[in-house]
């Protein structure tokens, strides 16, 4: 048998920062009233991203119903 060989690619170690800082600003900069708007336009568009209420995550299927019965 031969012997194991040792990984050829290496595990990130998180050392350097992966976004520019004033990238991460604006993202955070920006109001609650856009990132609803976004994601309502998300849900829309057929995908179910993760929305907040009072402290609890739910996906948006569970919050509006599916987008597909034009319940909007």
């Amino acid at each position: 048998m031969s012997k194991k060989k040792i990984r050829a690619k290496t595990a990130s170690k998180g050392s350097r920062r992966n976004v520019v800082n004033c990238v991460a600003a604006v993202r955070r900069a920006r109001p609650a009233v856009l990132k609803a708007l976004y994601k309502l336009k998300a849900w829309k568009a057929g995908k179910n991203p993760w929305i907040t209420i009072s402290g609890v995550k739910t996906r948006a299927n569970d919050l509006y119903g599916s987008h597909k019965k034009g319940s909007y």
